[in-house]
This record gives C-alpha cells, structure tokens and sequence, in this order.
C-alpha cells in the first residue's frame, strides 16, 4: 500500500512521494491502516535524506507507535540546474538487538559452529525465549567438545562426529574440561526433558559451565601452537647443526 506524503526537503523545497506504507503493525501482527503521527526528515541539502516516519496502529486492541525510515536520493540531471529526488523506499534494519560473550577469539578456528549456536541461543535468551534458548547451548556443547577432540585433539572426526556426546566426552583426558562438560550436558539435557534433574541449576549455571570448558580449551589450543613453535626452533637448530657438522 502507497500513501502520497508531502514533505518538506532539507533544502526547504516542498515536495511529495509515494511512500510504502506497513499494512501489518510490527507490534501486534494484525493488518491495519496506520495513521501518520510524525514526519521528520533528516539530511543536507543537495544529499541523499531520509524521512522517518512516526506511524500508529489503528487496531483498537493495539494503538502503538512505532517508526520506519525512508531513503530519498538525490541526483542531477543534464539540463537541469538543481538537483532532483528520487524515492528509494524504507530502509531495512536488523530490530534484533547483537549479543556480544566474552568467549576467547581462538574458538573461531577451533569451533565457529559452537560460536554461531552459541551465540544464537544468547539471542534467544535476550529475547525472552527462555524455553529454548538452554536447548540451544546444549546443542553447542555437543559441537564445542566434538571440535575440540577433532582440530585440538587429533581424534578421528568421523568417529567422533558419530559419538553420543556423553561418550566423547570420555574421550577427554583433561579432568577440568571433562568436569565442566559432563556438568553443561547435564543442565542442557533438563532443557530438553520435562522433568528436571537438577532442580537447582539452569541455564546461568550452563553458561558458566560453557565459558570456563571454553577458556580450558582455548589454552589447550594455544599450548599446541607454542610447542609447535618450540620444535620448529629446536628443528632448525638441529638443521644447522648438520650443516655446520658437512
């Protein structure tokens, strides 16, 4: 649905165009005809501007505001002097706000999958959706440990990859990251059972849990990269050594 809007440009020229107005309310979900609250317009003159448009349900149920911002570009056209302005439509954004964990940066090679789900189910949680936001930490766990024994570990990934968790998780032989992770599982499984095991524990618990697991892991990882480094430096000394020897 279009709705012709005049408007005043940041050059203080009148003007109008057709906008795309919403016909279902963001906030309700029910189909409506909005009423125009607001009309601000932001910019410089001769640049591209946007107008923001303060809009309110007409739904008697509902009767919130909320805004959409528009993009008008501007251009010259041989001939003309002045410049002229184009309607480009509502600019899209993400009304998802971004969660942010102070998980190590190394899980990006160890892991990206357990950061992605992780992180996800995070997004969950700050939305409210507490029913499945442990659901999706317990899946992460799973692709955090599994991960872990493949690209840290050295295990066979097709072996691993078919493990139930619970058996890869003996597969550890650190006894913290093997604590932490059987202690994750745990919580993560009553996420996903209608009785709960442990009444006293959730999803604050699994997060933790998760972290400390992670930061274990991540200083696994750096120790492989510093003994690697330690025998490529003991290796090129034994290669001079030859050839000083020849």
């Amino acid at each position: 649905m279009q709705r012709n809007i005049k408007i005043v440009r940041p050059d203080r020229g009148n003007t109008s165009f057709n906008f795309d107005i919403p016909e279902v309310c963001p906030i309700c979900g029910k189909t409506m005809s909005p009423t125009i609250s607001e009309i601000h317009v932001t910019g410089l003159p001769e640049k591209n501007f946007t107008v923001v448009l303060l809009f309110r349900c007409s739904s008697d149920t509902c009767r919130k505001f909320f805004v959409v911002e528009y993009l008008i570009k501007s251009f010259k056209t041989q001939g003309y002097s002045s410049y002229r302005y184009t309607y480009d439509g509502p600019i899209s954004y993400n009304r998802v706000p971004p969660v942010t964990n102070d998980l190590p940066d190394e899980l990006k090679n160890i892991s990206p999958t357990f950061l992605e789900t992780y992180n996800q189910s995070l997004q969950a949680e700050l939305l409210g959706m507490n029913q499945i936001a442990g659901i999706g930490m317990r899946k992460s766990i799973e692709f955090l440990i599994k991960d872990y024994l493949i690209n840290v570990k050295g295990k066979d990934p097709k072996e691993t990859k078919n493990k139930w968790l619970f058996p890869a998780i003996q597969d550890i032989e650190f006894e913290p990251i093997k604590s932490l992770a059987t202690a994750a599982t745990w919580i993560g499984n009553d996420e996903t059972h209608y009785v709960r095991e442990w009444q006293d524990k959730d999803v604050t618990d699994m997060k933790a849990f998760i972290r400390s697991a992670a930061l274990f892991i991540s200083a696994d990882y750096q120790v492989n990269n510093s003994t690697a480094m330690i025998e490529q430096k003991e290796a090129e000394k034994q290669l001079a050594k030859q050839k000083k020897a020849n």
